[in-house]
């Protein structure tokens, strides 16, 4: 008695998995980016308001076979100067609020905690519909 698998059919299913999984990864990265994108505008330190709303993000961009890359930062003069520098001479919150120095680089470490939970929600999502993008 021989066994035999279709291999067609265990193709097909291989190609479908990788549709979902990148699928889920691109949605997920979207979500952390946008995550870390508004938890480091919360954390910037405010006066005019002119550094929160200096914000910028590049999206997602395809980086080799298997990393994506996306950059989010703050475009003013002195943003620098107040994510390194804690005698920049602006007012910090003392109210343990989380507003202050290194805005950006704590909002990104608090991502990483979440960023596996983001994509496999959005795994989740993508096999609940049924769908599978093309």
């Amino acid at each position: 008695m021989k066994s035999r698998v279709k291999v067609k059919g265990i193709r097909l299913g291989l190609k479908k998995v990788k549709k979902i999984t990148g699928a889920a990864l691109k949605a997920g990265a979207f979500n952390v980016m946008s995550d870390i994108l508004e938890n480091a505008i919360r954390k910037a330190p405010l006066d005019t308001g002119t550094l929160r709303s200096s914000v910028y993000h590049n999206p997602l961009e395809p980086r080799g076979a298997r990393s994506s890359v996306a950059e989010i930062g703050f475009d003013t003069s002195y943003a620098s100067a107040q994510h390194e520098d804690d005698d920049s001479g602006f007012v910090r919150s003392e109210s343990g609020d989380g507003i202050g120095r290194k805005y950006l680089e704590r909002a990104v470490d608090e991502a990483r905690s979440t960023a596996l939970k983001d994509v496999a929600k959005e795994a989740k999502r993508i096999l609940d519909k049924g769908y599978a993008p093309s």
